[in-house]
């Protein structure tokens, strides 16, 4: 039996892994330096800063977009986890 230190099998996919994670902290980076500028645009023009029905249309459409296998309810769950991720990283400056 091969260790799992030295399985071959095992670290691509865990290489595989870790690249996808660093692709996933690059595109919440990115979303959040766009939603600083949405923001700042939105207090020049007056406009409140949040939008609870684009906020439910993201959902709808994130939701219509996918081809799996993240259900439904869990293409919700991670546009909560992300809105909310991204307003506690705007609050913390």
């Amino acid at each position: 039996m091969t260790s799992v230190s030295t399985d071959p099998t095992l670290q691509r996919y865990r290489d595989e892994i870790a690249a996808l994670d660093r692709q996933l902290v690059e595109i919440v980076n990115a979303r959040l330096a766009a939603v600083v500028e949405l923001h700042r645009y939105k207090g020049e023009q007056g406009l409140p800063v949040r939008d609870p029905e684009r906020e439910r249309w993201l959902v709808e459409h994130l939701q219509g977009e996918n081809a799996g296998p993240l259900t439904a309810e869990g293409v919700a769950e991670l546009v909560e986890f992300v809105l909310e991720l991204i307003r506690k990283e705007q609050a913390r400056g």
